[in-house]
């Protein structure tokens, strides 16, 4: 399908900036090590399961009074590949894409199952002894199908187009304090999404920020807390607010590929403001887990973090 002139417009701008980025780093000098050691790719799979708490709420539409916006399960993952190489010895590329799924469970509403596929890239600017700077682009399709709990039981199928770009910036710390080397992190994104629910067009936009710090005590293991903001516009003129703080934890499995496993655990409120309903907040909270193969592979977390991914 063709993209709306605002999907378009968001990959006109991923790609001036991407250029302008190109102009910029070719002009920083690198002294220590290149952007991107060798070319490298790794599989990445991952499970998210998150769980929204009920609450009661109040609608001013008819019949006006006290309603329940009910709990809501999710289950969401996929399988990424992310190649990575140097265009130059400050500079690098990565390519990313693959299948993504997902299933919302409304108690006692509706489930929501939907299949896609996902591509994006990044260019970036790296010196493994200070930092990283990037910007980039990505596009995500799903076939969606919604099952309603109702007697007049029925389904509903759906398309979603979202594309996008986000910058992001690392600082690493050879050693903070003797507990180990540190990378602090923070990223801003933008995304527009063109829904086509059975033939009716509605537009849905997101902004968001993520930002934290990742310590690595030992070669093979690396802990991360840090924290994400997302706010969505939808085309009804209603929104959603989404802050949490992570907490996830990697290990490196010493062997040649390599093998990391991780873990984490996130918390939070999302505050709604559906159209028709007065606003609310409810509790959010889950789990994600992932495992990841990397080619060729390296000695440490740190290096595979500041000098091949």
């Amino acid at each position: 399908m063709i993209l709306s002139a605002r999907l378009s417009t968001v990959l006109r701008t991923a790609l001036v900036s991407t250029a302008a980025l190109l102009v910029l780093g070719s002009g920083v000098a690198t002294a220590g090590d290149p952007a991107v050691q060798e070319a490298n790719f790794r599989f990445i799979g991952n499970y998210d399961y998150i769980h929204v708490n009920s609450d009661d709420v109040f609608r001013f539409t008819a019949p006006a009074g006290l309603a329940q916006a009910v709990e809501v399960d999710v289950d969401a993952g996929g399988l990424t590949g992310i190649y990575t190489m140097p265009i130059s010895d400050e500079l690098g590329v990565r390519m990313i894409g693959g299948p993504t799924f997902s299933k919302v469970h409304v108690d006692g509403v509706d489930d929501l199952q939907s299949y896609g596929l996902m591509a994006g890239g990044d260019v970036f600017w790296r010196d493994p002894a200070v930092g990283e700077l990037g910007v980039g682009t990505f596009y995500n399709f799903a076939e969606s199908e919604r099952f309603r709990s109702t007697s007049d039981f029925r389904s509903v199928d759906r398309s979603d187009h979202t594309a996008g770009l986000h910058a992001y910036g690392k600082f690493f710390i050879k050693d903070l304090w003797g507990f180990g080397p540190v990378d602090l992190d923070a990223s801003g994104n933008f995304s527009d999404s063109n829904i086509d629910d059975n033939g009716s067009l509605s537009a849905e936009r997101n902004y968001g920020a993520r930002w934290g710090a990742t310590l690595y005590p030992g070669d093979g293991f690396s802990v991360r807390l840090g924290g994400r903001y997302s706010r969505t516009n939808y085309g009804d003129l209603s929104s959603q607010e989404l802050t949490v703080m992570d907490l996830d934890a990697k290990v490196l499995i010493p062997s040649k590929p390599n093998v990391i496993l991780g873990a984490g655990f996130f918390m939070g409120t999302t505050d709604e403001s559906p159209n028709g309903f007065q606003n609310y907040g409810r509790f959010i909270s889950g789990i994600a887990i992932s495992a990841t193969i990397s080619f060729p592979g390296a000695d440490s977390l740190v290096d595979l973090n500041r000098r091949f991914f």
